[in-house]
């Protein structure tokens, strides 16, 4: 029902209308005194996590977002200014990440510690203080977006307002004020009604400053428009220059290959068209600069030693670490781990003679080893951090390990087992067959040094606790003792931490990262009793005759994208429960979707006047019917954006829970399961 979207109506009358009275009161040092709480619940060093209670934190983190929340809905309001809620809002997040960073600093302490169940009960106290500020950085971004946007409706009528508004967000390198005011930029048809806004050079200065990769579509469409006078292109074309542009896709990839917003080519031609006889010295000597050095971008490739994608630098060697919703992050003895996909970045020269900065990694489907583009990989995660090797020397050699296994044939090992990756030390060779996991393409790199394995690894991993071990053995896999995480080299003092994204936040990733966290927390206290339905029942069954039929093996291999050396079995089983589990955490995603904006479309009149199908309607109706006390609230002004957010998703993690005991937890399983 995604049309819906179109018809969903949020003013800022309606937010101002619909803050419950009892908010009315609420004054900016309730953020300071959360943030207050916040720092003072944050141990300054490792030994501050022995016993470390989480909870507490927990519930100051949510009570600063509420009050950040509060602060933007009562304060941001027509005929006030709100330019000082902005700059409280701005310094809320401005020390939220400074916690965050400080508590990263203590990431490689844990590794002299003894290792013992003190130190496995410390590091995943650590891990959840961690998880948390990465969650509460994301809100507070989200909170951030919303208040600018409104800030930027008050302000339109005083230009005193708007100065020290783009003044705050500049001074505080402001992302999320930057995509609120990406519309500033955005092109106006003639004879749109579009409403006046923030002016575009403000708006683009603050986009120079912060820097940041995810503003390149909406420059690279800024830098287009026909009306723009030639400095004006020129500040568009140098803000790309400088944010990084994108590689040109590797040939090898086909036509199917991602095609970036902007590329080198093109933003050459932009460059070109800007008249030289229009601008001063300095811009004139700029624009020969860019153009000198797009020319080479074009004919060579990426030439400097690294690549830079905004504020994010990476060179050859460096480690890459992803977090996104999964349930494996609680497989192990680091819980909740942080990551759950890597990858190695090298650099490669394609059939074009162009050199690339890419990324290697190890996904679970597919026959090879994949390469990417960096700055196209990178879009698959909403949060990661590089990490980097002090020494140039052994940066160079896992560089040179990732680029050699480019295309290399691989097996994923659904048992996670590490050996397999130390029989392969001094083998590496173009075409040697690698089977693995994710995070031993890490091991099998690191091998390759004169570094031992410790000082990437220093903290060894076992399977969780309680019932996990035998649940994952009734689908054929398995977690060895030499196993190591996506999150293990986080603890290594001897890998710098170079860069991390800026968190965020998104609805329907809560919602799956909290169902993915129900199941693997079940896997450990339950028993796993799920029953496929029939197309997998029937995966199941051809995989386990394929045991003794060479061709059927290589069929079912070919059909599923994956070696034909893989147990079969035991990936048909895996992937009947993993199937389902995202079945059930992507539709209750999206059930949030549909509900939220039924709620929101309007009024059956409206949608009508709008010409809206009648059989659309009727789905908005039936969500509204599920939803009768919420819906209700909202059309009488009497409930807030954020609460109406809040309960759906809480409704839908609920929802989404007792679907996952039912399907995968219950004695008997639903007749849900067979259908």
């Amino acid at each position: 029902m995604s049309p819906l979207r179109n018809f969903a109506v949020v003013t800022l009358v309606l937010i101002a209308l619909a803050i419950p009275t009892r908010l009315a009161a609420q004054q900016p040092n309730d953020v300071a005194a959360a943030l207050d709480r916040l720092e003072r619940l944050l141990p300054a060093d490792d030994g501050g996590f022995r016993g470390y209670d989480s909870a507490p934190l927990d519930q100051a983190s949510r009570q600063l977002e509420v009050a950040c929340a509060e602060l933007s809905e009562t304060q941001i309001v027509p005929g006030r200014s709100p330019v000082a809620p902005c700059q409280i809002l701005l310094e809320a997040k401005r020390r939220t990440d400074g916690a965050l960073d400080a508590l990263l600093t203590l990431r490689g302490e844990f590794a002299a510690w003894p290792a013992d169940s003190a130190r496995d009960d410390a590091v995943r106290a650590y891990l959840r203080a961690v998880s948390r500020l990465i969650d509460l950085s994301g809100r507070l971004r989200y909170v951030q977006y919303d208040a600018f946007d409104a800030a930027a409706a008050v302000a339109l009528d005083d230009a005193a307002w708007q100065r020290e508004l783009v003044r705050a967000a500049i001074d505080a390198r402001s992302l999320a004020a930057a995509t609120a005011w990406g519309v500033a930029l955005a092109p106006i048809e003639p004879g749109a009604d579009i409403p006046p806004t923030l002016s575009p050079n403000a708006v683009l200065e603050l986009y120079s400053t912060v820097n940041d990769a995810s503003l390149l579509a909406s420059l690279a469409n800024y830098a287009r428009q026909r009306r723009l006078t030639p400095p004006q292109r020129l500040r568009a074309v140098a803000a790309i220059h400088e944010l990084g542009v994108p590689q040109d896709p590797r040939p090898q990839d086909g036509k199917d290959a991602y095609q970036p917003a902007i590329l080198a080519e093109e933003l050459k031609r932009l460059t070109e068209t800007i008249d030289a006889a229009q601008l001063n010295g300095d811009e004139r000597q700029r624009r020969e600069e860019i153009i000198a050095a797009l020319e080479e971008r074009i004919s060579r490739g990426v030439t400097e030693p690294g690549y830079r994608h905004g504020n994010v630098a990476v060179q050859p060697g460096d480690w890459l670490l992803m977090r996104n919703p999964s349930p494996y992050n609680h497989f192990t003895s680091l819980s909740p781990g942080l990551f759950t996909h890597v990858g190695v970045i090298t650099d490669e020269t394609g059939p074009d003679s162009k050199r690339r900065i890419v990324v290697v990694d190890l996904p679970e489907r597919g026959e090879r080893m994949p390469a990417t583009n960096f700055d196209t990989f990178i879009l698959r995660t909403l949060h990661y951090v590089v990490l980097r090797h002090p020494d140039p020397a052994v940066a160079a050699r896992m560089a040179d390990v990732a680029r050699t296994l480019i295309d290399c044939p691989t097996e994923f090992d659904l048992n996670f087992d590490t050996s397999r990756v130390n029989a392969l030390r001094g083998q590496i060779a173009a075409g040697v067959k690698v089977k693995t996991y994710c995070a031993g393409l890490l091991l099998l790199c690191s091998q390759e040094t004169s570094q031992p394995r410790e000082s990437f690894f220093p903290i060894g991993e076992t399977v969780a606790p309680g019932n996990t071990a035998r649940n994952l053995a009734t689908l054929g896999l398995s977690v060895k003792d030499d196993f190591i995480s996506p999150t293990g080299p986080l603890f290594s003092p001897a890998l710098m931490l170079v860069a991390r994204r800026e968190p965020m936040y998104e609805p329907g990733r809560e919602i799956r990262e909290a169902l993915y966290d129900h199941f693997a927390d079940s896997l450990a206290t339950k028993t796993l009793t799920s029953a496929p339905n029939v197309q997998q029942a029937l995966r199941i069954r051809l995989a386990e005759m394929a045991r003794d039929n060479q061709l059927l093996a290589a069929a079912l291999a070919k059909a599923n994208q994956v070696s034909e050396d893989l147990d079969l079995v035991a990936a048909a089983k895996a992937a009947a429960v993993v199937e389902s589990l995202d079945e059930v955490a992507d539709g209750a995603a999206q059930d949030y979707v549909d509900a939220r904006d039924a709620i929101r479309a309007g009024s059956n009149r409206e949608l009508r006047a709008a010409r809206v199908p009648r059989e659309q309607i009727q789905e908005i109706d039936a969500l509204r019917r599920r939803h009768t006390q919420l819906w209700r609230a909202w059309e009488q002004a009497e409930l807030s954006p954020r609460a109406l957010r809040e309960a759906l998703v809480r409704y839908y993690i609920d929802r989404g829970m007792q679907q996952i005991d039912e399907r995968f937890f219950s004695q008997r399983p639903s007749s849900e399961s067979a259908n």
